[in-house]
């Protein structure tokens, strides 16, 4: 359940989500559409309030691999200002 809308999606990159996983998924628009940027590199799973990438691969967001929630928030917002004041 997202928002209230029941739905399900298969990507082949990621593993499964379980019933009752908190996750955090970074997205761009592409037309109509929403997308996780990077393919699957925007898709983390939250355990413990930090952030954990779904991508099993080691270089994957090293940046915010084990962060906090509400810092990696606070990193990504200030980031995204920088670049809308470009």
């Amino acid at each position: 359940m997202v928002s209230g809308v029941q739905f399900t999606q298969k990507e082949p990159a990621l593993p499964p989500l379980q019933a009752g996983t908190t996750a955090l998924f970074l997205l761009h628009r592409s037309g109509n559409k929403y997308l996780i940027v990077g393919k699957y590199f925007g898709a983390f799973a939250i355990a413990d309030g930090r952030l954990r990438p779904l991508v099993a691969r080691e270089d994957c967001a090293p940046e915010y691999r084990n962060e906090t929630l509400s810092t990696a928030v606070d990193t990504l917002t200030t980031g995204l200002r920088a670049l809308g004041s470009r």
